[in-house]
This record gives structure tokens, C-alpha cells and sequence, in this order.
């Protein structure tokens, strides 16, 4: 399976396009179909610059979890510090085709 790379400067430009208010509004959509609530550990596959991994987070609040999974170190660089200072939260380098967590984690 290909992946996107992104280098450092690559990333910075993907956090300015999540910042604009018609991606902003699809997060927001998703975000209420996933419906996540206080106490869930939920994964974001492919958490990119981390804005959705930080509203997961703060659906879920300190009782619960949020776990970002993302092949870029330049992207995970971005979501850490995206989500910093929120409980539960982390930032894992990895893809979907191989999961580092246990099965029944979320």
C-alpha cells in the first residue's frame, strides 16, 4: 500500500487547509456522527495535523480516551503538540494495515 509522505513543510501547509472554516465544518459533522462520549477510548486513523484527534479528545474527556495513528513523523510532530495538555490523549506512528493496539482496545 503507497502512503502520502510529508516532510515538515508539507505538514505545516495540511494544518493550514484543516484550519479553514469547509474543513472545519466537515470535522464538525463527523465528529457528531461518530458520537463519542465521555468514557469511550476512541482511534483516529490517519489523525493527520490532530484537529479531529483534539475534539475526540475532548469528547471523551479525562475518564475516556483518544489515540492518534498516522504515518508521518511530521504530522505526528504537528497532532502532539495539536493536543497538548489534554488527558488521554496519544499520538502513535503507524497505518491501518497493521494496528499497534490489542483488539478489543476501542
Amino acid at each position: 500500500m503507497s502512503m502520502l509522505q510529508f516532510d515538515d513543510e508539507g505538514a505545516r501547509r495540511i494544518q493550514g487547509v484543516y484550519a479553514t472554516p469547509d474543513v472545519v465544518r466537515q470535522r464538525d459533522e463527523v465528529l457528531a456522527l461518530l458520537g463519542a462520549s465521555p468514557g469511550e477510548h476512541v482511534l483516529d486513523v490517519g489523525s493527520g495535523p490532530g484537529f479531529l484527534l483534539a475534539s475526540i479528545a475532548d469528547a471523551v474527556g479525562p475518564g475516556g480516551s483518544a489515540h492518534g495513528l498516522d504515518p508521518s513523523p511530521a504530522m505526528n510532530a504537528i497532532a502532539a503538540a495539536h493536543c497538548a495538555g489534554r488527558p488521554g490523549v496519544s499520538v502513535d506512528e503507524g497505518s491501518a494495515d497493521v494496528l499497534p493496539y490489542a483488539d478489543d482496545a476501542f
